[in-house]
């Protein structure tokens, strides 16, 4: 998390610095995508975490990791599906409140459509749709938010 938070200051002060509105538009994008990274990553990390102690699960949930190139909610949920059990996914959705879940599961979707739209697209020199700094802030919140109830889920029920 420190290092994203870094990274997305150093690239927030370039782009602030930037001349030309083309530096600009590289700059929001490296950000953005730097940000999705760190969702998948994270996503990744918090199924990894389930396996920890046991070397056969670890390499099941492995394997279904490489299988999801998504991170939209619904996949979030298979994947831990998959890891924990249905049950548990009832359980740690009710640890939610439905509009937190909402929203949650909207940003994660929000998020994974627009991350789709710039890695498949170079910029030409044509505004896009990007996500300003602040938005990719905001978005970051909720998203750790949704995260860190689901970590702690996880642990109260001793499944990391």
């Amino acid at each position: 998390m420190s290092c994203l938070l870094s990274n997305l200051k150093k690239i927030e002060e370039l782009y602030h610095t930037a001349n030309d509105s083309e530096k600009e538009m590289l700059l929001l994008k490296l950000a953005f995508l730097e940000f999705a990274g760190w969702i998948e990553n994270s996503f990744d990390d918090i199924c990894c975490k389930i396996s920890k102690n046991d070397s056969k699960l670890e390499k099941e949930i492995q394997n279904y990791i490489k299988s999801c190139y998504s991170f939209t909610y619904e996949k979030l949920r298979r994947c831990l599906c998959f890891c924990i059990g249905i049950k548990h996914i009832i359980l740690l959705e009710n640890c939610f409140n439905e509009k937190d879940l909402k929203t949650f599961s909207t940003t994660l979707d929000t998020i994974k459509k627009k991350r789709d739209e710039l890695a498949h697209h170079q910029i030409n020199g044509v505004m896009q749709n990007f996500m300003i700094f602040s938005e990719i802030k905001k978005n970051l919140k909720i998203v750790r938010f949704g995260f860190s109830k689901i970590q702690a889920y996880l642990r109260h029920n001793k499944l990391i």
